[in-house]
Protein backbone atom coordinates (compact mmCIF):
# COMPACT_ATOMS: atom_id res chain seq x y z
CA UNK A 1 0.00 0.00 0.00
CA UNK A 2 0.87 2.95 -0.77
CA UNK A 3 1.27 6.12 2.27
CA UNK A 4 -1.04 8.72 -0.24
CA UNK A 5 -4.04 5.61 -0.31
CA UNK A 6 -4.23 5.45 3.16
CA UNK A 7 -6.91 7.15 5.50
CA UNK A 8 -4.28 8.52 8.24
CA UNK A 9 -0.83 8.05 9.27
CA UNK A 10 0.21 7.36 13.21
CA UNK A 11 2.84 9.00 14.74
CA UNK A 12 5.41 6.79 16.53
CA UNK A 13 7.48 9.87 18.45
CA UNK A 14 10.70 7.96 19.62
CA UNK A 15 10.93 10.81 22.30
CA UNK A 16 9.47 14.31 23.69
CA UNK A 17 12.46 15.77 21.46
CA UNK A 18 10.16 15.69 18.26
CA UNK A 19 7.40 17.72 20.56
CA UNK A 20 10.44 20.61 21.58
CA UNK A 21 13.09 20.15 18.83
CA UNK A 22 13.05 17.58 15.83
CA UNK A 23 10.93 17.58 13.33
CA UNK A 24 8.71 13.99 12.52
CA UNK A 25 8.96 12.51 9.25
CA UNK A 26 5.46 11.65 9.80
CA UNK A 27 4.34 15.09 9.41
CA UNK A 28 6.55 16.15 6.75
CA UNK A 29 5.02 12.50 4.99
CA UNK A 30 1.21 13.69 5.67
CA UNK A 31 2.11 16.94 3.98
CA UNK A 32 3.65 15.34 1.40
CA UNK A 33 0.69 12.45 0.65
CA UNK A 34 -1.97 15.06 1.87
CA UNK A 35 -2.46 11.87 4.37
CA UNK A 36 -3.97 13.25 8.04
CA UNK A 37 -2.33 12.33 11.16
CA UNK A 38 -3.97 11.10 14.20
CA UNK A 39 -2.87 13.30 16.57
CA UNK A 40 -3.32 14.55 19.82
CA UNK A 41 -3.35 18.52 21.75
CA UNK A 42 0.32 18.20 22.62
CA UNK A 43 0.94 17.41 18.35
CA UNK A 44 -0.74 20.71 17.33
CA UNK A 45 0.52 22.77 20.33
CA UNK A 46 4.03 21.81 18.54
CA UNK A 47 3.30 21.73 15.40
CA UNK A 48 1.49 24.80 15.41
CA UNK A 49 0.96 25.14 11.41
CA UNK A 50 -1.40 21.96 11.98
CA UNK A 51 -4.90 22.92 13.11
CA UNK A 52 -7.48 20.54 13.91
CA UNK A 53 -8.89 20.58 10.77
CA UNK A 54 -5.93 18.97 9.39
CA UNK A 55 -5.69 16.20 11.46
CA UNK A 56 -7.78 13.41 13.05
CA UNK A 57 -7.87 14.89 16.41
CA UNK A 58 -7.94 12.09 20.07
CA UNK A 59 -10.39 13.69 21.81
CA UNK A 60 -9.96 13.34 25.84
CA UNK A 61 -9.66 9.85 26.64
CA UNK A 62 -9.28 8.28 23.42
CA UNK A 63 -6.61 5.88 22.59
CA UNK A 64 -5.05 6.24 18.68
CA UNK A 65 -6.83 2.44 18.19
CA UNK A 66 -9.95 4.66 19.24
CA UNK A 67 -9.81 7.04 16.49
CA UNK A 68 -8.39 4.39 13.50
CA UNK A 69 -11.95 2.78 14.42
CA UNK A 70 -13.77 6.04 14.11
CA UNK A 71 -11.87 7.47 10.78
CA UNK A 72 -12.80 4.10 9.89
CA UNK A 73 -16.46 4.46 10.14
CA UNK A 74 -16.39 8.12 8.18
CA UNK A 75 -17.78 8.34 5.20
CA UNK A 76 -15.11 8.65 2.07
CA UNK A 77 -16.17 11.78 1.45
CA UNK A 78 -15.61 13.30 5.02
CA UNK A 79 -12.29 11.52 4.97
CA UNK A 80 -11.93 13.16 1.67
CA UNK A 81 -12.16 16.43 2.94
CA UNK A 82 -9.87 16.35 5.33
CA UNK A 83 -7.60 15.18 2.68
CA UNK A 84 -7.80 17.76 1.08
CA UNK A 85 -7.12 20.48 3.10
CA UNK A 86 -4.27 18.74 4.41
CA UNK A 87 -3.53 18.98 0.33
CA UNK A 88 -4.26 22.83 0.42
CA UNK A 89 -2.26 23.42 3.96
CA UNK A 90 0.65 21.50 2.13
CA UNK A 91 -0.01 24.39 -1.10
CA UNK A 92 -0.03 26.73 1.26
CA UNK A 93 3.05 26.18 3.42
CA UNK A 94 5.40 25.52 0.01
CA UNK A 95 3.99 29.15 -1.23
CA UNK A 96 4.97 30.42 2.02
CA UNK A 97 8.92 28.66 1.69
CA UNK A 98 9.29 30.14 -1.57
CA UNK A 99 8.57 33.56 -0.45
CA UNK A 100 10.91 33.12 2.49
CA UNK A 101 13.86 31.49 -0.02
CA UNK A 102 13.22 34.28 -2.27
CA UNK A 103 13.13 37.08 0.41
CA UNK A 104 16.70 36.09 1.71
CA UNK A 105 18.34 33.64 -1.26
CA UNK A 106 17.27 35.73 -4.23
CA UNK A 107 18.13 33.73 -7.84
CA UNK A 108 19.48 36.18 -10.62
CA UNK A 109 16.38 35.72 -12.28
CA UNK A 110 14.91 37.21 -9.68
CA UNK A 111 17.01 39.84 -9.27
CA UNK A 112 16.54 40.38 -12.68
CA UNK A 113 12.40 41.10 -12.77
CA UNK A 114 12.87 43.03 -8.99
CA UNK A 115 12.32 46.95 -9.62
CA UNK A 116 15.16 48.95 -9.36
CA UNK A 117 16.05 50.68 -6.92
CA UNK A 118 16.69 54.26 -6.74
Amino acid sequence: MQIHTTHALLMLLGNKNYLIQKMSSTVVSSLMTASPIIADQAVLDSYTFLKPEHVFLMQKGETEMHVMQRVLRMKPAEVHAVKQRVADLAAHLNRRTLQVLQTFMPMPEDAAAAPAVV
